[in-house]
């Protein structure tokens, strides 16, 4: 089922296949309809990081960011998973701005695995 679908969504990884595939309850048909509707989504908003390095960054007199979010690495190119596969997401402190400037911070997280 997973190697089916990497045939057709190659730019989707293992884990992300499985993801979907227990979201969905293992429906295959709405698995691929999920999926397609994530890849047409990421083709046509491809934010960059330079769009939310300000919220990565200390305000002036702080140490830290007031709030960011950031993958764990794995150190071999990918990203750090738990034993479900999922993504490993670090969050400091809570995410601000505007609702499009949190959506970004959202998306560039997630888009960039």
């Amino acid at each position: 089922m997973v190697a089916n679908l990497r045939k057709i969504f190659p730019d989707f990884t293992e884990g992300e296949i499985l993801g979907y595939l227990q979201y969905r309850n293992w429906d295959t048909a709405q698995v691929e309809a999920q999926m397609q509707s994530t890849r047409g989504y990421r083709e046509s908003y491809k934010p960059t990081i330079r769009d939310i390095a300000p919220f990565m960054l200390p305000t002036p007199g702080c140490t830290a960011p007031d709030g960011c979010q950031v993958l764990l690495e794995d150190m071999k190119g990918n990203v750090l998973r738990d034993n479900e596969g999922r993504m490993i997401l670090l969050s400091i402190g809570m995410c601000h701005g505007t609702v499009a400037e949190m959506l970004e911070q959202q998306v560039i997280v997630l888009y960039l695995v």
